[in-house]
């Protein structure tokens, strides 16, 4: 299988992965432009019901939500997500009120995550995220590697 993947890179220190994808209503085509927050507490992705709302996602179940301030019950829905242009991903997902997170319409779970290689780098002020898949195997600064050409 192909790899594919992608790097963003933040121009300052920054306490939150945000980057832009698009969700997509896997029935009509219809897309919402959205604002992902990367999230490796999370268990699951999810989108905000006004992303839900506005891509006319048709629910396919209700589970019980278990958030960090409370659990709750919420509606789940299909929706395909672009992550970069040639990555996407079909999501089963949840839907969050938009006041539980400001200014960002999806939260990228480990369901995601566990389907590739996931790193984050600081250094010179600045963040640089990137995602790969299928994962290419184990990223381990503990493990000597080897350096190829003059040092």
């Amino acid at each position: 299988m192909e790899k594919k993947s992608f790097t963003y890179t933040f121009p300052r220190l920054a306490n939150r992965i945000i980057t832009p994808i698009i969700l997509v209503n896997p029935a009509t085509g219809e897309t919402f432009e959205a604002r992902a927050l990367w999230d490796t507490g999370a268990s699951s992705s999810a989108i905000s019901i006004v992303a839900a709302e506005f891509l006319r996602l048709k629910k396919v179940g209700r589970i019980v939500a278990n958030g960090i301030y409370k659990s709750r019950k919420v509606n789940q829905y299909f929706v395909q997500a672009r992550l970069s242009g040639d990555i996407r991903m079909m999501l089963l997902v949840s839907a969050f009120e938009s006041d539980f997170l400001v200014g960002v319409d999806c939260i990228i779970g480990m369901d995601v995550i566990l389907e590739g290689d996931f790193a984050i780098s600081s250094g010179e002020d600045k963040i640089t995220f990137t995602f790969r898949t299928p994962p290419g195997g184990v990223i381990d600064f503990t493990k000597p590697h080897k350096v190829s050409g003059p040092l």
